[in-house]
């Protein structure tokens, strides 16, 4: 009884959203092969005692060197060091006929690096916190989901945000942001 309670209570584990807590180093081999950004999700395959081996799916242009977590939706998951670290899956078709790469990618993280908390909700107390100082704030809806990166970058440096804010941000407001139809 105990061992099954034991392995629920793991798999679970492994089967739950788990969130990068900041922009971090991905390796295969002890080899930085890619940088996951803050807020991107991933399943653990196995957990080991300093690292874990990670799995994660997402969209990029042929032959790009970022993996986007959403089908036509400029939100940055992964930036790739180089493209021989990705399994291309298929391609997919967005609404404006681009056709985009379905990709996966398996890599081992530092466990200090992870959590199943969803880091992108203080992205709205930073942008209230920070884009209100010089101007009045701009709506959520004001922009659609693949504009707010540049104009979030715009402001970086005035902002005050560094590369781990810039994406909380973006992300933040591309998650309450309408999309490009809409």
């Amino acid at each position: 009884m105990k061992k099954t309670i034991f392995l629920s209570i793991f798999a679970s584990f492994l089967l739950a959203n788990n969130y990068a807590v900041e922009n971090s180093d991905l390796t295969i081999n002890s080899k930085k092969v890619a940088t996951i950004i803050i807020g991107s999700e991933f399943k653990i395959i196995k957990k080991g005692d300093k690292t874990s081996k990670i799995s994660l799916q997402g969209y990029r242009p042929k032959g790009s060197k970022i993996i986007y977590d959403t089908l036509g939706v400029l939100s940055t998951s992964v930036i790739l060091d180089n493209n021989k670290s990705v399994k291309v899956l298929g391609t997919k078709l967005d609404e404006y006929e681009n056709e985009w790469e379905i990709v996966s990618l398996e890599a081992f993280i530092d466990n200090s690096k992870i959590t199943n908390n969803d880091v992108i909700s203080v992205g709205k107390e930073l942008f209230e916190e920070r884009c209100g100082v010089c101007h009045a704030l701009h709506s959520y809806d004001e922009f659609s989901k693949n504009v707010w990166p540049s104009t979030i970058k715009s402001m970086q440096d005035n902002s005050g945000l560094d590369e781990n804010e810039y994406y909380q941000v973006v992300k933040y407001l591309q998650r309450v942001a309408p999309s490009d139809d809409e």
